[in-house]
């Protein structure tokens, strides 16, 4: 009895010390988890985690779907949570699956509804569609990359045919299939920023008229109504907003219209939000000579790709060549007052945003407060003394040049007080008196100022 009661207290407190532990876990799932599809017509499925107890920042998943039911038109990251791309999102519609490897840089993502990639999909023929996850992984943003994942959640969708009579004739019918070109080309996931796009195709045989349109909802119904027999359509796309965009086409031949085929574009033409540069000073120290700075942008449509730095007047170089964690630290900088540090930060379309912050690296004390004192005046003040000081220069040439040219003016005047002097003394030479005194008199004193 005894040895059970003893049992019984140790398992209670190892449940009561299990209970204590936070139980930190993560999902990944298909949102929504299920939908009704007309063959033909396109959908979009999300793929999202949640992890609402503790922060994550990376997470990996591989994606199953019959391939002949399915077929995947494109993958957007336009909403992501991740803004590193270990691998690249990509699918094969011959194997049947999407995969898919990203990181959240620091503080990650921490909450129930956090999307991945978007994945959009076609309905070839009718039946369940499953949608399933093959593996999966979530790291925490503890240090050490723990799999905090605990389930996975796929999406179960059902694709029939299309009613008769819809389309405008009897029946659907899937006609030829045609290649859609576009000028400029773009591929499906990666972002432009270009303000025109032109669409052509050829049309299959037995073709009496198109109807084409561009929507950013990938469930667009197109109008049946013809726009003749036309092989291309251009837009001006200076107007329109930013997204992922689908250009939709449809033939009409003996009264009865095509599925449409599709063809993704994704559009970006804004540069990133502004942003601040922060220094790291530690608590105020500006002696640091590789000062380091925190800097993150922010683009709602196709996010940040990268960025670029340029310190004073040198070249622009790649950032990741500084960055340690967080931070960017500076290559080894010289005593400066002020000195530019310019980011660029590009989005994923090569839009552009600019950002500045003058910093200074002061002489350290090292031990001699009157050196530091000095060397941190030189390098605060040295621009203003020496401007002090070539005023003072400047100030001193011009009164002595003024006080030369005023005693060179003052030379010349008593020169011609003399000559004048000395004409009227020779007047009055065989005359005495007074005045010839007076005359010779004021003479020497003159001479004597000459000669000074």
């Amino acid at each position: 009895m005894r040895t059970i009661k003893i049992f019984s207290g140790v398992a209670i407190a190892a449940v009561g010390i299990l209970m204590a532990i936070p139980a930190f876990a993560a999902s990944l799932y298909l949102s929504p988890q299920s939908g009704s599809y007309y063959v033909g017509h396109s959908f979009t499925v999300n793929v999202d985690v949640s992890s609402p107890d503790q922060a994550m920042n990376a997470a990996q998943g591989e994606l199953s779907f019959p391939p002949g039911k399915l077929q995947v038109v494109s993958l957007s990251k336009a909403n992501s949570i991740m803004t590193i791309w270990v691998q690249e999102p990509s699918f094969s519609n011959s194997d049947g699956v999407v995969n898919f490897q990203g990181v959240a840089v620091s503080p990650g993502f921490q909450g129930n509804q956090g999307n991945i990639i978007t994945v959009t999909f076609q309905a070839i023929s009718a039946g369940n569609a499953p949608i399933t996850f093959l593996s999966g992984a979530v790291l925490a943003n503890d240090g050490k990359g723990t799999n905090i994942l605990n389930g996975m959640q796929g999406a179960d969708d059902s694709l029939t045919a299309l009613p008769a009579g819809v389309g405008g004739g009897a029946s659907s019918q899937n006609l030829p299939a045609t290649t859609i070109t576009s000028d400029p080309s773009v591929t499906p996931g990666t972002w432009y920023n270009f303000d025109a796009i032109n669409f052509s195709w050829t049309n299959p045989t037995d073709t009496d008229g198109v109807s084409y349109a561009i929507s950013t909802d990938p469930h667009y119904q197109l109008p049946q109504v013809s726009s003749g027999l036309v092989s291309q359509a251009s837009y001006d796309l200076t107007q329109v907003s930013d997204g992922v965009w689908y250009f939709f086409l449809s033939f009409e031949s003996g009264g009865s219209w095509s599925a449409p085929a599709v063809k993704e574009f994704d559009l970006d033409r804004t540069p990133p939000n502004p942003f601040v540069i922060v220094r790291e000073d530690g608590g105020g120290d500006l002696t640091d000579t590789r000062p380091a700075f925190q800097w993150a942008a922010t683009d709602q449509t196709s996010g940040v790709a990268d960025y670029q730095v340029k310190i004073g007047d040198g070249n622009w170089f790649d950032a990741s060549t500084i960055q340690q964690g967080s931070s960017y630290v500076l290559p080894l900088q010289s005593l400066t007052n002020g000195r530019t540090l310019t980011v660029r930060a590009f989005d994923r379309a090569g839009n552009t945003r600019d950002a500045s912050l003058t910093f200074q690296v002061l002489a350290p004390c090292e031990g001699n407060i009157e050196l530091c004192s000095f060397s941190r005046f030189a390098v605060q003040w040295g621009w203003f003394l020496l401007g002090l000081i070539g005023l003072f220069i400047a100030i001193a040439f011009g009164l002595i040049y003024r006080l030369f040219h005023w005693r060179k003016k003052i030379k010349t005047e008593l020169v011609e007080l003399k000559a004048d002097l000395r004409r009227d003394i020779k007047r009055l030479e065989g005359h005495e008196g007074p005045l010839k005194a007076d005359l010779e008199k004021e003479m020497k004193k003159i001479e004597k100022l000459s000669d000074e």
